[in-house]
């Protein structure tokens, strides 16, 4: 028990396969699996209704079951440094989710289009994956706030980036970006953004009017940039 919830605790021993015994746990609200070497979810996750925080970062989990899509009450998914390379439609299915984290799965590079109806969800990590497009599901997420798609192979952004009305956060660092869409200049709530080690040559100038900005990428780390107007470049408020 740990906070009032209920949580089923495994770390750094060896849990290749999680033993249909754990059903006498049904209760809990949370589990907390690392580096164990687990190399499945079990099917029989769908019995647990109460969970409210599934974590199984660090281990070697390569798919993610259909059933993961009857936990309505889920509010976090936390699959980062894991082996997965395709996330089923039926995940959209976990109506409360606010936070998804599916960093660090190397060769993951697509998300199925039913997850926009995600409508609750605030936070989510695609960092150090395969995309080389940001999936239109991730665009049209209505409540997303704080997005990392770093370390992957984006060439381009999407024209109407600016749907992301309630995103404040984007973390773009290390991708093959030439060029930034006009219409990000659009992106009212947008106060972090970060650049590094990409391609641009320059920036939009109607970027100059974000007044809420507050990071770009440092000159340093964009060599490329040959247009950027002195107000961006550098942290603009403190």
């Amino acid at each position: 028990m740990e906070d009032g919830r209920l949580v089923l605790r495994i770390e750094q021993e060896e849990w290749k396969i999680l033993p249909g015994c754990l059903i006498q746990f049904i209760q809990a609200q949370e589990w907390q699996i690392h580096r164990t070497g687990l190399l499945k979810i079990p099917h029989f996750i769908s019995s647990f209704q109460n969970l409210l925080v599934l974590d199984l970062s660090r281990n070697a989990v390569a798919e993610v079951p259909k059933q993961i899509g009857t936990l309505t009450r889920l509010r976090e998914l936390l699959l980062s440094y894991n082996r997965i390379q395709f996330v089923p439609e039926e995940l959209s299915g976990c109506e409360s989710l606010e936070r998804l984290e599916l960093a660090m799965n190397r060769n993951l590079n697509e998300l199925p289009h039913q997850l926009r109806n995600l409508t609750r969800l605030q936070h989510l990590d695609l960092s150090m994956n395969d995309f080389s497009l940001l999936p239109d599901c991730v665009v049209a997420m209505p409540g997303l706030q704080w997005l990392d798609m770093g370390g992957n192979r984006l060439q381009l952004l999407p024209d109407d980036i600016h749907r992301m009305e309630k995103l404040h956060t984007l973390w773009l660092q290390r991708n093959e970006l030439e060029k930034l869409p006009v219409n990000i200049s659009r992106m009212a709530s947008l106060d972090t953004l970060v650049l590094s080690s990409n391609r641009l040559r320059d920036i939009p100038s109607l970027m100059e009017d974000m007044t809420n900005l507050r990071y770009i990428c440092p000159a340093l780390l964009c060599p490329n940039l040959s247009s950027v107007h002195p107000s961006l470049g550098q942290s603009t408020r403190h």
